[in-house]
């Protein structure tokens, strides 16, 4: 599908260890405190239009989502809910949702079915892939071109890819041996938009279902918002450690599991101020 150089299709070896090394540098615990100012910005922008167009909300968070990953990776500015890289974006995200679970297909078993034409393979996946194949090329395509012309003008935003181009530059001009590719730099920045995307926007989608679910947790942790932060401005991160109630919310989010029943509370043992909104 296009995915080839992307650290979570690469096979064990120097290449997958290669691409390992330049998501983790970018992404220590250390590391993205630098996000800090993008992701508050960005969080900003997506409740503003929110309270502005309540009906559109699906649109905004999946606009902040996607453009909190398409600026780290590519240093692109997404500057409206209509702006033409979320659809590169929307239709990445469908081509890798809708192209079935790994090793379930005949081409996971048989690899030379890859070359046989649908009618012989008859194989959904197969053909979803090769319909589709073009979304994921784009948007390592896209961005990328976009971003060098940038680099040419003077106008480039700091980003990852930016920052690894000009270190394989710099190899080169030193004569230094250079592993690192074009191909690889696509990769690893198409590696960081798949991971956080449309797992970013799915996760808040969990958490509002939950909260409109669960009414009196949704009550609580305004409650504490307005105690902690006040009605005068929005939280920021500096606040995180005093919004104990919202920090056990986001993080019960992330623990929640698809089959899960939803809706039903439970009690922590560790904390007894904490309701939980779902069952393990």
């Amino acid at each position: 599908m296009g995915w080839g150089m992307t650290l979570t299709f690469l096979r064990s070896g120097p290449k997958f260890q290669l691409h390992r090394k330049l998501i983790q540098s970018n992404f220590t615990k250390s590391a993205i405190v630098q996000y800090r100012t993008l992701q508050e910005r960005e969080a900003r922008i997506a409740v503003h239009n929110i309270m502005q167009d309540p009906t559109n909300w699906e649109a905004s968070t999946r606009r902040f989502s996607s453009a909190i990953v398409l600026s780290i990776g590519f240093g692109i500015t997404i500057d409206s809910n209509d702006h033409p890289y979320l659809k590169l974006t929307e239709d990445a995200n469908f081509a890798t949702t809708n192209g079935g679970s790994p090793a379930s297909t005949i081409v996971d078993y048989f690899p030379i079915f890859k070359y046989a034409p649908n009618w012989l393979a008859r194989s959904k996946p197969l053909k979803h892939a090769r319909d589709w194949k073009y979304a994921i090329l784009n948007l390592h395509e896209i961005p990328f071109a976009n971003l060098q012309k940038e680099i040419r003008k003077g106008i480039a935003q700091n980003c990852i890819a930016q920052t690894l181009l000009e270190e394989s530059a710099a190899r080169e001009e030193k004569g230094e041996v250079n592993n690192l590719s074009t191909e690889d730099i696509k990769g690893a920045c198409g590696a960081i938009f798949i991971a956080g995307a449309n797992t970013t926007w799915s996760t808040i989608i969990v958490c509002i279902l939950n909260l409109l679910m669960n009414p009196m947790v949704l009550k609580k942790a305004q409650a504490e918002i307005d105690v902690i932060v006040g009605s005068d401005r929005l939280p920021n991160f500096e606040d995180r450690e005093r919004l104990r109630y919202i920090d056990f919310i986001v993080q019960e989010a992330f623990r929640w599991a698809p089959l899960s029943p939803l809706g039903v509370p439970h009690r922590s043992i560790e904390d007894d101020t904490y309701d939980g909104m779902f069952i393990p």
